[in-house]
């Protein structure tokens, strides 16, 4: 029983450390909101990361803690394999974790039988050394003498992390792309090549780069007419510029008074 307190008591530890710099997005977010709407393609993105990251961290933290997540670390618990006693790897430390929106139910679990779903699942057992040897005599299996408390590389947590942020940044780019095909941005960008400021900058149109989609609806509360107003961001030399259109009457025009320049 002891051993069960030790691994929810580092479950706890683990779950706050993880927790705790996202806390302090989450308290930021609404500024944010209110200076950049959520239809904004990259603020959408800004906040999908700040709710899935946490959890995506927390689902690999032992690998990313050198097989030791800090909550083990305290305990002095490692992860093994189960049928060998062996350290166990990155994939079976990710896949003990899989079942992270059961914590609760698998708590109750845990404390009843001694193992978790993401044990069964995984093929792991999480225990102190003495308690690896105390289980390797009941089950006649010998513990190997090179058992360590780092875990295998059997995935790279590098390429995991990197093919991530590149899935981000294609999404971000896939979603920039659809709103290329807009009104709008089509009338802000023949706007922005034929400004003097764009001339002033003697590149060719092919070094712009459309980083920006943001649209606002207002509802009058007189006739209940209905505006919208967009605003399209592009980058040249490191330079900002963005081309602000309202929509009257179904037609877009740029308004030359909200953008910044001519």
């Amino acid at each position: 029983m002891k051993l069960r307190i030790k691994r929810i008591f580092a479950f706890i530890i683990d779950w706050n450390i993880v927790l705790l710099p996202f806390a302090f997005i989450f308290a930021f977010l609404p500024a944010v909101l209110q200076k950049h709407p959520i239809s904004n393609p990259l603020i959408a993105l800004l906040m999908l990361f700040t709710f899935l990251a946490p959890f995506g961290i927390f689902l690999f933290r032992d690998a990313i803690f050198k097989g030791r997540s800090p909550g083990k670390r305290v305990f002095k618990l490692y992860v093994y394999d189960q049928k060998t006693l062996n350290t166990a790897d990155t994939t079976q430390c990710a896949l003990k974790n899989v079942l992270l929106p059961l914590c609760f139910f698998d708590a109750v679990i845990y404390l009843v039988t001694g193992k978790t779903l993401g044990d069964r699942v995984a093929g792991t057992l999480v225990a102190t050394k003495q308690d690896l040897e105390a289980f390797s005599q009941e089950t006649k299996h010998p513990v190997p003498v090179t058992t360590k408390g780092k875990a295998k590389n059997g995935l790279s947590v590098l390429a995991i992390i990197v093919a991530c942020f590149l899935a981000l940044f294609g999404l971000t780019q896939i979603i920039l792309n659809q709103q290329k095909d807009t009104e709008e941005y089509k009338i802000a960008y023949r706007y922005f090549t034929e400004s003097k400021a764009f001339e002033e900058l003697n590149v060719d149109e092919s070094k712009i780069r459309f980083n920006k989609y943001s649209l606002n609806t207002y509802t009058s509360h007189k006739d209940n007419s209905v505006t919208q107003t967009a605003e399209i961001g592009f980058v040249v030399k490191s330079q900002t510029f963005v081309v602000v259109c309202h929509k009257e009457n179904d037609v877009w025009l740029v308004c030359d008074e909200c953008t910044s320049f001519k």
